[in-house]
């Protein structure tokens, strides 16, 4: 599979989104700064191979020189976001002195029929078993609830305005 910043994609339970720079697990949406999504793509890129920090560095700051600690920050941000341990890890080893391996497998993403851009209504887990997701936990599903609220707050609000005037006029 062929990951860059427009490819959607799957580790085991999570959705990435890298041109949203967003990762989601059911209900859970996290945003992430450019060069954190940056680090996670090359690293699912390079899936299964380990690599070197250098290597990772030359790529997600190509023209700009910066220290061991950017680096760091991005994976520890991961970690965070993935609930994964440095000590037992499920998604991202450090391999010392060395570098970062991917232990998951990025799985291609399947929209569904529908043409819809929210993650679709079944997602792949570890074991390829489908699992249905309620459509109210998809991202994206909380924004439309906010955007036809204000649609009918603003419609009463025209409509309050055009009866005052007409009754105004009378």
């Amino acid at each position: 599979m062929t990951i860059d910043h427009k490819t959607t994609f799957l580790l085991e339970g999570w959705l990435v989104e890298p041109e949203f720079n967003q990762l989601t697990s059911g209900e859970v949406c996290h945003r992430v700064e450019p060069k954190v999504m940056s680090v996670l793509l090359y690293l699912a890129a390079c899936a299964p191979r380990v690599a070197s920090k250098d290597e990772i560095l030359r790529a997600v700051w190509p023209d700009t020189f910066v220290g061991e600690d950017a680096l760091t920050r991005c994976i520890s941000v991961l970690r965070h976001i993935l609930d994964d341990a440095p000590r037992d890890p499920r998604f991202i080893k450090t391999v010392p002195k060395v570098g970062y391996c991917l232990l998951v497998e990025a799985r291609p993403y399947l929209p569904t029929a529908l043409g819809a851009v929210a993650p679709a209504n079944l997602l792949l887990d570890h074991t390829e078993q489908p699992v249905e997701i309620a459509p109210s936990s998809l991202p994206g599903g909380r924004k439309a609830s906010v955007r036809v609220a204000g649609a009918l707050l603003l419609l009463l609000a025209a409509l309050g305005s055009a009866s005052f005037f007409v009754y105004r006029a009378t």
